[in-house]
């Protein structure tokens, strides 16, 4: 794990560089819209640091994937010790990011006070950083990470064709779906599972959510107990 911890160190370098930049701008962005707004102010500092280092944290996750799997293959790791491995480094680095997300939250907060005293601070960013919300958005980032980064070691670059396929097809299909749901111009079944999944709360989107997660590892687990070193 202290071999492993010190390749990562560049990676975590680079995460807090990114971090840091995508707070600044965001601060700019908050600022501006303040100003155009007159009346609120929205957290855009602390939400873009957010979604930029959690998207950068597994695309970096993915980037040495399949070197650290090697590395730990070639010296003697089985695939359970490399998976639980991978499991505590990443969940170490996505944890390691709550308290930075509420400090720059906290921050940006106290900034807003002293720039903007008569506006109200808007936005949901204090609940998206309830334990409730986040912990399983990071595990489902680790679940994804891991079946994304078997699937890149077992078909190379037409595995990223694939992940790329799936997000063109959220970005145009998922809109139109839900505005479609909205006009009731979806087929009955669809219509029906859509609305009881809406109104089946956090007890069914947690039920759904952690199925979908155990399938991901589950793929991915039937991959890396067979799968060799690469070059």
């Amino acid at each position: 794990m202290v071999k492993v911890m010190k390749i990562e160190e560049k990676s975590v370098k680079a995460l807090a560089v990114a971090l840091g930049i995508s707070y600044l701008l965001g601060l700019v962005i908050g600022c501006v819209q303040a100003k155009m707004a007159s009346s609120y102010y929205i957290p855009v500092g602390t939400g873009m640091a957010l979604v930029i280092s959690l998207i950068f944290q597994a695309a970096l996750t993915l980037s040495v994937f399949a070197r650290n799997f090697n590395l730990a293959v070639s010296m003697g790791r089985t695939r359970r010790e490399i998976i639980g491995g991978y499991w505590g480094l990443a969940m170490a680095e996505l944890l390691a990011l709550f308290p930075v997300f509420w400090i720059l939250y906290g921050i940006e907060r106290l900034l807003a006070g002293i720039f903007f005293p008569a506006q109200a601070v808007r936005g949901d960013i204090q609940m998206l950083l309830q334990p409730k919300i986040l912990l399983p958005v990071m595990a489902g980032i680790w679940c994804l990470e891991l079946f994304v980064g078997a699937m890149t070691m077992k078909y190379g670059a037409k595995a990223w064709w694939g992940v790329w396929a799936v997000w063109m097809a959220s970005c145009v299909g998922l809109p139109n779906l839900l505005m479609r749901g909205e006009q009731g111009m979806l087929p009955a079944g669809l219509q029906t599972a859509g609305r009881l999944f809406v109104k089946g709360g956090p007890a069914v989107w947690i039920t759904c959510g952690a199925a979908v997660m155990a399938v991901l590892v589950a793929a991915a687990w039937k991959i890396l107990k067979k799968q060799q070193v690469t070059a």
